[in-house]
């Protein structure tokens, strides 16, 4: 799995540069339609180079009814939270409201998915497993610390630092860089002493990579800045392959199928929270401060400690991951 992720590790070092070069000198409209081309390319190689497996079971059918309901309560979370921001009274009740609707909709999934288990998209039954349960809760808190941070860092160079838009782009390959220089070895790692101590020292590296954010003043140096990312970037990238890799810890059979389903959802959903949290906080506080450059900095301070806290959290459920070492050791 680092083997094959590493193709992936790219995308936050040519991804900014690509999306600041269009911004700056074509049109925002082209971080759209750029996806076209790409999209066909890909295409045309899945079409070519995919092996074609069989069929494991011709019989399964979608779950729409978990489908629109996992979809339905993570839209709702989302959308009340980003509500919020906008303070007032109208904001403040539908942002109760979807909130409210969410919870609804979380408890409708758990009778659905207790009642007909076969059926169910991601089947309850799979957090009896403790990597399972400890993956699926690292993966949610992951999107706070990768997402949700990689969000306001642009924002800040922006609009605390004033870079320009290729500025801020160029500003983050450091982060990728770290990134690309731990993914290679974190799965010889994780297959020699397990998950858990792997995802434990990524955690402890992010947040350390990331608490410089809650001080910087606007004016910090370049190379801090660099530095700091770069050391995020080797924490970050440290974190996805173990956990991801021990969800199938244990299980069998369609078991593993649905496991990589759940886990991706869980996944897709954790960014998004991540994302709609932390751009909420760091509004709220623009929204209460004095606009100038001190207090405008302090509000994205304020966005880096709640994703900072967030990262830090990941190290209770890494306690439920695999730890081999230990396994070894009794032997």
């Amino acid at each position: 799995m680092a083997i094959v992720g590493l193709p992936v590790i790219l995308g936050p070092i040519l991804g900014p540069v690509a999306g600041g070069l269009l911004v700056e000198y074509v049109s925002w409209r082209w971080i759209f339609y750029i996806n076209v081309p790409i999209g066909i390319v890909a295409l045309a190689f899945i079409s070519m180079k995919l092996p074609r497996f069989p069929a494991a079971n011709r019989h399964a059918a979608l779950d729409w009814t978990g489908i629109l309901l996992l979809g339905g309560l993570s839209a709702s979370f989302i959308y009340g939270i980003t509500r919020g921001a906008e303070g007032g009274g109208s904001g403040g009740r539908a942002s109760i409201g979807f909130i409210a609707l969410g919870a609804i909709l979380t408890i409708a999934y758990i009778v659905y998915a207790r009642v007909r288990p076969a059926a169910a998209i991601v089947p309850l039954g799979l957090f009896r497993y403790r990597s399972f349960t400890g993956s699926v809760i690292a993966l949610f808190l992951a999107g706070f610390g990768t997402n949700g941070a990689m969000l306001l860092l642009p924002l800040y160079f922006q609009n605390v630092r004033h870079d320009s838009v290729i500025s801020a782009a160029l500003a983050l390959l450091p982060q990728g860089a770290g990134m690309l220089l731990a993914r290679p070895v974190i799965g010889t790692l994780t297959d020699r002493i397990g998950a858990r101590r792997v995802v434990l020292a990524a955690t402890a590296i992010t947040v350390a990579g990331t608490v410089p954010f809650i001080l910087f003043p606007p004016d910090v140096p370049d190379w801090l800045i660099g530095l700091a990312l770069f050391i995020r970037g080797i924490g970050v990238g440290g974190i996805t392959i173990p956990v991801m890799t021990d969800s199938y810890t244990g299980l069998v059979g369609p078991q593993v199928p649905q496991a990589s389903v759940a886990t991706r959802i869980i996944q897709n959903i954790g960014g998004a929270f991540g994302s709609a949290v932390l751009a909420t906080v760091v509004a709220l506080k623009l929204r209460q401060a004095v606009p100038d450059l001190p207090h405008e900095a302090a509000a994205y301070h304020t966005g880096f400690l709640v994703a900072t806290v967030l990262t830090a959290a990941m190290a209770v459920p890494a306690l439920l991951l695999t730890n081999k070492a230990k396994a070894t050791v009794r032997a």
